[in-house]
Order: structure tokens, then sequence, then C-alpha cells
């Protein structure tokens, strides 16, 4: 079987593996959580993007994008992997790269990493994210990143 990370836009039955993938342990330190509601209720607004992620045909992770109104940029809201080391991560920055791109038409991606999640912010400097600005939601503190795509 070949082991290939694909992204494709998420169906309805996927949003409740999604929400129990956010509260797996690996990952719930990292990403916020929200109930299945609240994913249904932004899977319904045109403003907000679920990608799946399929690993070698198999759900393996998901991708949460806000568009910004300026028509212009997307937030990486979420990104969530859980077969963490074999690269699914980085492949799916890619991936979502030429889906921003090419399907939504943006220009620039921006995101925000808890400044504890040095893997994270490993990874985004890798595929050429660079750090803009310290900032903090509810208190909490955060790096905000942005590239051109």
């Amino acid at each position: 079987m070949e082991m290939t990370t694909r992204i494709r836009k998420a169906a309805p039955g996927d949003l409740p593996k999604i929400v129990e993938m956010e509260l797996d342990g690996e990952n719930s330190p990292f990403v916020n959580s929200d109930s299945l509601e609240k994913h249904t209720t932004w899977y319904e607004d045109d403003s907000f993007v679920h990608l799946a992620i399929d690993f070698s045909g198999k759900l393996t992770g998901y991708v949460l994008l806000v568009l910004d109104p300026d028509g212009k940029s997307v937030e990486l809201r979420r990104i969530v992997v859980m077969l963490k080391g074999r690269g699914i991560g980085q492949d799916s920055l890619n991936l979502i790269d030429d889906y921003c791109r090419n399907k939504l038409a943006r220009k620039s991606i921006w995101l925000d990493v808890l400044p504890t999640n040095h893997r994270a912010k490993h990874i985004y400097e890798k595929h050429g994210y660079e750090f803009i600005r310290e900032g903090e939601h509810n208190g909490q503190p955060l790096h905000f990143y942005s590239k051109p795509i």
C-alpha cells in the first residue's frame, strides 16, 4: 500500500473523529478543543473550511482554516495529526499551501502557536513561516507567524 498524505474537504461524518482528535492526550495540550456542535456550526459557515488529512487512505488528521474578510489571507487555525513522526504534518503543510492558493485564491497564510510548542514552531519555520509578533488570547501568550503563498 502506498504511504501518501492527501487532504480533502471534510465530510459531515468526519466531524466526530475531528473532535476525538482534538481531545487526544498528545494533541490536547497544544490545540483548543471544541464540541461537535461548535464544529458543526463552523462546518455550515462559509468562512470556515474543514479539511481532512488522509494518510494511506485513513483519516489521520484535520485542518481548520478561517477565511479572512480581506479576501487575500487565511488563518490556519488548527492542524491536528494523529500519527506523529511520519512527516504527515509537514506533507500536509505543503498541501494546505496549494489548497489555499489554488482553491481559495488566497495570497498568504497566518497562524498562532503556543510559545512552548517547539515542535510546531520548528516545522512552521522550516516551511517558510516567519515570526511576526507576540500576542495573547484569553491571557495565554501566543506567537504569530505568516507566509506568502
